[in-house]
């Protein structure tokens, strides 16, 4: 036959176990305030994630642009050259006008 447990070990079990509860529970206090600080810390990092991924962006489009510009001017270069070569042969063809011209 069991023994009837008496009121004075009731008392501590129950203590016991209170303690126990109570311990437990700041145990759960301290994790959700860790999980709570890392989601925080997750969400930071995202944000800085997103602000390097629009720089990245920026830097692609201005590196496009630099190359469009650099061709408008290598087109722009080859033009000036062509029309320096005909206003020389322009001229040229002037002065022998002018020569021709002269000479009558």
């Amino acid at each position: 036959m069991k023994k009837p447990v008496d009121g004075k070990e009731k008392a501590v079990a129950t203590s016991s176990s209170e303690k126990q509860i109570t311990d437990a529970q700041k145990e759960v206090t301290k994790a959700q305030a860790s999980v709570d600080e890392k989601a925080a810390k997750e969400a930071e990092a995202k944000k800085d994630v997103a602000k390097a991924d629009k720089k990245i962006a920026d830097t692609k489009e201005s590196i496009e642009i630099a190359k469009n510009a650099d061709a408008i001017i290598e087109k722009e270069s080859k033009v000036a050259s062509e029309k320096s070569a005909e206003k020389a042969e322009a001229d040229k063809a002037f002065g022998k006008c002018r020569i021709y011209s002269n000479s009558r």
